[in-house]
């Protein structure tokens, strides 16, 4: 750290500095604030990134990097004393091409930044449902939107990643995780957007199977119109001493209730925000439900789309949670949401991604299970309950014959296996793509958290 300091004057800050607790203090989930670097590093260029890295590498230091801070499990983007943080949150520009076709995001960015930036301009892009969420985290996870990564690989080096330059390195990083570059900027295609339809439905736990069987039905229906989007939530409410259904939903162009959502349409909600907003509002929206700092542990699935076993976890999970329902700052919540063989046929463009997943394998559903605590002495008691939870329910899966090889990164629990999810081909070519840019291991050796190839 005091290499660094004398390298980057300014843009250090040690334990005890005003900045170094504002930056800790930002992180999503309180099991990352906990962890105190030797020191934090606030590169404000890319040259500042290379910097950092090639000196890593020469004293062999470790070292984690942080984007949005919006990950789960202690450690995938911050470290104890051991090493250093990069703190990526001051490369925040945004900027369009001249022709508005494409725009180009500072890794530090929040989709929030990004959604307001582009609102003048009556433009929009893909990004996250929950507008605090950080770009870079977000993107790494699984993209197929990004049109160019600037990376700053293992040796300090910086270069460009397109379809046509480093074609290797922009197909890797497109589920990269820590394993190939720091990102220092990503250009990403837009597309026109003005209002649109969106919000949130809450319904009745009642509602639960024939909401599940129109959550089936609703993804088959994304063939032929995948301007749209729904998931449902499961969600522990104190104060109804009950789970409600949260249904966020939105349309990318103002029509509410279209075709696609007609299934919904016939379920009466307990009250709804569903209006004609700017993507930017209806993200903020989600947000606000679902504040940071927080105890918080993650699990996800892919399971083929079936309601009964989506139903029969949600309910699992209510039984085996249901003695801790009054420990402070509880929620236990099941997410589940659509994957359109037309989604993944889309991720075949702009040369393919390393993911893995088929449209041979038909329409599936994305899981996400949620638990949230605020008292550390429950640490013990709900950590270890989560785990068999989602023991169960990958065995669950299994054993019916509906669970999926692809786990989404961005979800994963940190002993989740999810390089090896992409398959075995794929995982090899990813191993081969890093031995290329970096022969040494440096990343290997000492970027820690993410996931490991």
């Amino acid at each position: 750290c005091s290499i660094l300091n004398a390298t980057l004057p300014g843009k250090v800050f040690f334990p005890g500095s005003d900045e170094y607790r504002v930056q800790e203090a930002s992180y999503y989930a309180l099991a990352q604030s906990e962890l105190k670097p030797d020191c934090r590093v606030s590169p404000t260029v890319a040259d500042d990134v290379s910097a950092i890295v090639h000196m890593a590498g020469k004293h062999e230091c470790e070292f984690a990097v942080r984007s949005g801070g919006h990950m789960t499990w202690a450690g995938s983007s911050n470290i104890g004393p051991s090493g250093f943080t990069i703190d990526l949150q001051k490369l925040n520009s945004i900027s369009l091409s001249r022709d508005q076709s494409v725009v180009s995001i500072g890794p530090g960015c929040t989709w929030k930044m990004v959604y307001h930036a582009l609102e003048p301009y009556h433009l929009g892009t893909i990004g996250g449902r929950t507008s605090d969420v950080g770009v870079a985290g977000f993107l790494l996870g699984g993209d197929d939107n990004v049109v160019a990564y600037e990376v700053v690989r293992a040796d300090g080096t910086i270069v460009v990643a397109t379809p046509h330059s480093y074609s290797d390195l922009y197909w890797a990083i497109k589920y990269g995780s820590t394993n190939f570059g720091i990102v220092t900027r990503f250009d990403m295609s837009t597309f026109p957007l003005d209002k649109i339809w969106g919000g949130a439905l809450f319904y009745d736990i009642s509602y639960a199977r024939p909401l599940l069987d129109s959550l089936v039905n609703f993804t088959a229906k994304l063939a032929d119109d995948p301007k749209g989007m729904s998931a449902f939530g499961f969600l522990w409410n104190a104060d109804a001493q009950d789970y409600i259904i949260w249904a966020p939903s939105v349309y990318l162009q103002p029509v509410a209730f279209p075709p696609l959502f007609s299934d919904l349409e016939k379920f009466k909600p307990l009250s709804s925000t569903m209006r004609m907003a700017s993507l930017a509002e209806i993200t903020d929206e989600v947000s606000d439900l679902f504040a940071g700092g927080v105890r918080t542990q993650w699990f996800t699935l892919t399971v083929k789309a079936d309601a009964k076993i989506l139903l029969d976890i949600q309910e699992r999970g209510a039984a085996t949670f249901k003695p801790d329902r009054n420990r402070p700052g509880f929620i236990s919540g099941l997410t589940v949401q659509p994957v359109n063989v037309g989604l993944v046929a889309a991720g075949s463009r702009n040369g393919g991604n390393p993911m893995g997943m088929s449209t041979d394998d038909g329409d599936l559903i994305l899981l996400l299970a949620s638990l949230f605590w605020t008292d550390p002495a429950d640490d013990a008691v709900l950590i270890p309950k989560f785990h068999e939870f989602f023991e169960w329910s990958e065995n669950e899966a299994r054993r019916r014959g509906l669970l999926n090889r692809f786990i989404y990164m961005n979800y994963a629990l940190s002993d989740q296996r999810v390089m090896e999810s992409v398959g075995e081909e794929n995982l090899a070519k990813l191993r081969a793509i890093q031995g290329v840019h970096d022969p040494q291991g440096m990343f290997k050796k000492y970027w820690k958290g993410g996931y490991k190839l």
